[in-house]
């Protein structure tokens, strides 16, 4: 890792709570959030997660969220479909 990201990975830490979505966690409005992100693939996406071949990381800061990562693998790789991230709510006091 670039030496000037690691400060950006250690607000992280210290700030954010991050949450791993899988399998039956996934529930109906995280569903409702992918077809309206991802354009009508949610319902895919759902299939995916649920049967174990994907998840979503999401992270709140200050209660609010900040960003969502919508992961899909099988046994040899793991692919990021799509990330949204809401910058204007995070300040990095580093």
């Amino acid at each position: 890792m670039a030496k000037s990201r690691r400060g950006v990975v250690a607000w992280g830490r210290r700030n954010l709570d991050i949450e791993i979505v899988s399998g039956d966690r996934l529930n109906a409005s995280l569903v409702d959030w992918a077809v309206e992100i991802y354009g009508g693939e949610g319902v895919s996406y759902e299939v995916l997660i649920k049967k174990g071949n994907g998840f979503l990381v999401q992270g709140h800061y200050k209660g609010e969220l900040v960003f969502n990562g919508l992961f899909v693998h099988n046994n040899k790789t793991c692919h990021l479909i799509s990330a949204n991230i809401r910058e204007e709510n995070i300040t990095l006091n580093r």
